[in-house]
C-alpha cells in the first residue's frame, strides 16, 4: 500500500482505514489524541496542517492481532514498554512506503498518563475513537498543557454539548462524576482538570467573542458540578492533605 501523508485530511483517513480493517477482523481498536479531536469535532480542518502521529489504545486481550494487523501496514514496533497498567508499543512507517516516516504509540490496557483515563474506551457509538468525555480527559488531565492541548480542549467543549445523562456526541456529567470523585485518585485527577479548566478561563477572559461566551458557560458548568458532586471519605481525605503531597504522575 503506497501513499504519502502530506496533511492532516490524509491523516484521518488513514486512521479510520486502519479503524476499519480492525473492525472488519473483530479487533478492538480506537484513536484518541489530535487526530481524535478533529474527527469527532466535525469543523473544517485547514488542509495544510502537517501532522504524521497517531496515538491508539487497543484490547490488551487482542495484543498480538494488533500487532499483526500494524505490521500489514509495513509498520514496526521497537522497545516496547511494559508498567502494570499495560503495554506501551511504538512503531514507525518506513520513509519509502508512506513518502515521510509516521509514527503510531500503541496502548494495550489501561490509559495512564499524569493521571488515569477510566475506561471504557470501546464504545459501539464510538466507530473510530474512545467515547468523547474520556477523550476530554485525556487533555484536561494533562499537567503540563502546551497549546496544542489548550485548542483541543477549547474546541472539545465548543463543539459539544454538557448532559446530565447519557448522550451520544455529548459532554458526559456521570463519567466525570466517576472520574473525579473516586477516592484518592480521584481528587488528583479532579484538581488537575479544575486547575486547567481555571487556566483556560484565565487565558480567554477579555475576548467578548461567542467563542469565548460558550466555552465560559460551559467551564463555569464543568467546575459547579466538580464542586458540588457528593464525595467519598477518601475523596476527602487526600483533599485535606492538598498539594503538599505530589497529586500526578510523570508519565512512563
Amino acid at each position: 500500500m503506497i501513499m504519502t501523508i502530506t496533511n492532516r485530511l490524509d491523516l484521518i483517513k488513514f486512521s479510520k482505514k486502519l479503524v476499519n480493517l480492525a473492525q472488519q477482523r473483530n479487533v478492538d481498536i480506537r484513536l484518541f489524541g489530535s487526530v481524535a479531536v478533529d474527527i469527532v469535532c466535525h469543523y473544517p480542518i485547514p488542509n495544510n496542517k502537517k501532522f504524521k502521529d497517531i496515538d491508539l489504545v487497543g484490547n490488551i486481550k487482542q495484543r498480538e492481532e494488533i500487532i499483526n494487523l500494524l505490521e500489514l501496514f509495513t509498520v514496526q514496533f521497537k522497545d516496547p514498554v511494559y508498567s502494570k497498567n499495560g503495554w506501551h508499543y511504538f512503531f514507525k512507517g518506513a520513509k519509502e512506503q508512506f513518502g515521510q516516516d509516521i509514527y503510531f504509540d500503541a496502548y494495550f490496557g489501561e490509559l495512564t498518563f499524569n493521571h488515569k483515563i477510566l475506561p471504557p474506551y470501546f464504545d459501539s457509538e464510538f466507530k473510530f475513537t474512545i467515547p468523547l468525555t474520556q477523550l476530554l480527559v485525556t487533555k484536561l488531565a494533562i499537567v503540563n498543557l502546551t497549546s496544542k492541548d489548550i485548542k483541543a480542549i477549547l474546541n472539545l467543549l465548543y463543539y459539544h454539548e454538557i448532559a446530565n445523562d447519557y448522550s451520544v456526541n455529548k459532554i458526559q456529567l456521570s463519567y466525570l462524576q466517576k472520574t473525579w470523585t473516586d477516592g484518592w485518585r480521584g481528587w488528583e485527577t479532579s484538581q488537575t482538570c479544575s486547575d486547567n479548566l481555571q487556566h483556560i478561563r484565565e487565558l480567554i477572559s477579555k475576548c467578548n467573542t461567542d467563542f469565548a461566551k460558550n466555552i465560559n458557560l460551559k467551564i463555569d458548568t464543568l467546575l459547579t458540578f466538580k464542586n458540588r458532586v457528593r464525595k467519598n471519605c477518601c475523596w476527602r481525605a487526600r483533599n485535606a492533605v492538598g498539594k503538599k503531597l505530589k497529586h500526578f504522575k510523570e508519565p512512563d
